[in-house]
């Protein structure tokens, strides 16, 4: 935030008039509020006293009110006698960026608010925006905390040295029940079958059947999550079932699991007796008769002899033989939008001139490239080439999940199966000052195994900024 306070060196001669005709705390009149609008006031020493809702006065005659809508997210204005309309739903791509701070409009995070809200009447060399929660220079965490108990809130909002520390105690919810909690990316494990066995993570977070009784996770961010089920003596593995990606190199007993945030994943390992019947017609029982899994689809996932891959089996007139299925070109393909046709290599604009102090943001590109995989992510390898970005940390690529969200954004390529997408962005970090030019990047794919197989696209970055004073 940019510190000056000159424009508002006047709002500390009203200090003292704000604060006494707007009284805080529970003997404040208010007029009934609806369910999840806030009430009461939050208090500034710069800028005074900042009110939540019309009710507080009595009446609304001005009809303003901060709410908490059923998503979590804070919509609505406040109102200063100082700075005038405070938004709590500013809408903007290019939020501030601080320490700890989340890029984006002011919402709860299970009792905790995050986010921005701002002061319209900004100007004057201040922007008018207000963290709703970070960290301070010293690693101490700020932001206003709700208690469903007592519904009403404490901690502080920051905002710059315009506004400073605006504290929250005097405000309440009296029907902001049932707080969004922050997303989490879930993994159940179960053990079934007549024996008996356990199931270990690669984290140790989940033990479950006879390793422990903590079979569930909650995990803060997406990630693979490694499972390997041991058999009990007198018991054998039969498998997995449930969310699996496994490819065909990894052992029997191992499960590989891609946990993504909001997605409950789960995940059953069968452990039979060894007295149970085999089945000659999908296991190799001995004796002659049975499925020899090096030659024949005994599981129905296709003949694996050297573990390498899936492939299929045929029948000549001396033994079944396996050929391999491997990969062919595209590996992918590649649409830019709104320029470049799909299957082309495209254009994306990035206009550092439409964002006042480009140079102190951390921003991203408002065009992007989709790519398409073609093949699941085990048969083909991925490579983004970036000489072409100029100097070390001008710009940096980013995978995000959506084309309209900059939500959980990855600094690497996602495992993508068949049909898979991921919508790449350049991302400008704070304090990067690039000159106007056209810089770019080569996304390149090679087939496992095959490296004569290989799709290369190269996706040209249009950036301005007439300011620019690196390359």
């Amino acid at each position: 935030m940019v510190k000056k306070i000159l424009p508002f060196l006047g709002l500390v001669i009203l200090l003292l008039v704000v604060a006494s005709a707007l009284p805080a705390g529970k003997n404040t009149p208010r007029a009934t509020a609806a369910d999840n609008e806030l009430t009461g006031f939050a208090w500034s020493s710069n800028i005074g006293w900042i009110s939540l809702n019309c009710s507080n006065t009595g009446s609304c005659t001005k009809g303003y009110k901060v709410i908490k809508r059923s998503d979590g997210q804070l919509s609505g204005y406040g109102w200063s006698s100082n700075i005038g309309w405070v938004n709590f739903a500013p809408a903007s791509r290019n939020y501030p960026v601080g320490r700890g701070t989340f890029p984006g409009a002011a919402r709860f995070d299970g009792n905790n608010i995050k986010g921005w809200i701002q002061a319209l009447s900004a100007g004057g060399g201040w922007d008018g925006w207000i963290s709703m929660g970070g960290q301070t220079t010293n690693g101490g965490k700020y932001g206003p905390i709700y208690n469903e108990t007592t519904k009403k809130f404490s901690g502080f909002a920051w905002g710059g040295d315009v506004v400073g520390w605006v504290d929250f105690q005097y405000a309440e919810c009296p029907s902001c029940g049932g707080i969004i909690q922050p997303e989490t990316a879930g993994l159940n494990v179960a053990v079934s079958g007549s024996g008996s066995g356990g199931v270990v993570s690669d984290d140790d977070k989940i033990r479950c059947g006879t390793a422990g009784t903590d079979c569930s996770e909650d995990y803060a961010t997406a990630k693979r999550v490694v499972l390997t089920a041991s058999a009990s003596s007198g018991s054998d593995f039969a498998g997995w079932s449930g969310n699996c990606v496994n490819d065909t190199r990894v052992a029997a007993n191992i499960c590989q699991v891609d946990v993504v945030l909001g997605v409950e994943k789960t995940v059953t390992a069968t452990f039979n007796n060894d007295s149970d019947t085999c089945d000659p017609a999908t296991e190799d029982c001995g004796g002659g008769g049975g499925c020899d899994p090096k030659t024949q689809d005994c599981d129905g996932n296709g003949c694996t002899p050297d573990g390498s891959r899936d492939c299929i089996c045929e029948v000549n007139p001396d033994a079944e033989i396996c050929n391999e299925i491997g990969p062919t070109e595209p590996l992918f393909n590649l649409s830019c939008f709104p320029n470049g046709n799909p299957g082309s290599d495209c254009n994306v604009d990035f206009n550092c001139d439409a964002v006042s102090d480009c140079d102190t943001k951390a921003l991203y590109s408002e065009q992007y490239a989709r790519i398409t995989a073609n093949y699941n992510y085990d048969l083909v390898n991925y490579d983004v080439l970036k000489t072409g970005l100029g100097g070390v940390g001008l710009f940096e690529v980013r995978y995000c999940q959506t084309s309209n969200s900059l939500l959980n954004c990855l600094s690497e390529m996602p495992n993508l199966a068949a049909g898979g997408q991921t919508y790449l962005r350049f991302f400008k970090p704070a304090g990067s000052d690039p000159v106007t030019d056209v810089y770019y990047i080569n996304f390149k794919a090679t087939a496992e195994g095959d490296s004569s197989i290989e799709t290369i696209k190269r996706i040209n970055l249009n950036f301005t900024n007439s300011a620019g004073t690196q390359r």
